[in-house]
């Protein structure tokens, strides 16, 4: 079942999992990221997890929504879905679209009129499938 991240999940293979999407895991202070993410109330991450007999439950698809709230259109919202990550031992099996519109029902249940994402070229299959369009184009620049 998808739900909101607790902070217990950041000691429990969360960046792990983030480890598959960025390649690679830095230092981190769970504390430190936990009380950042929580002054932002319009930043949300939803994580699912399986649980197997006799071992401790494993977070196995992950995604974050950021709200931004617009001058454009008169103060309406826009959601900004980031950091899709399955776990590459269950790919193919659903889960990630299944929280990418777990994330499009949030953006639509906080009034958001749009929900947009970044990815690269080989997974806008995957979005596609998820019921988006291609749509412009993503710049970057990095700092």
């Amino acid at each position: 079942m998808i739900r909101e991240i607790i902070k217990s999940d950041l000691n429990d293979g969360f960046f792990s999992l983030l480890a598959q999407l960025s390649g690679q895991v830095t230092s981190y202070d769970p504390d430190y990221l936990w009380n950042e993410y929580t002054k932002n109330s319009n930043h949300i991450t939803f994580v699912d997890e399986v649980k197997e007999a006799g071992k401790s439950a494993s977070i196995i698809v992950t995604s974050s929504v950021l709200i931004e709230n617009k001058f454009l259109h008169c103060g309406s919202r826009v959601g900004h879905i980031e950091d899709v990550v399955v776990d590459k031992d269950t790919r193919g099996t659903g889960l990630g679209q299944k929280i990418v519109e777990h994330c499009i029902d949030y953006c639509r249940g906080v009034g958001c009129y749009k929900v947009i994402l970044d990815c690269s070229n080989e997974n806008v299959p995957f979005y596609i499938n998820c019921g988006m369009y291609l749509s412009e184009n993503c710049m970057r620049i990095d700092l």
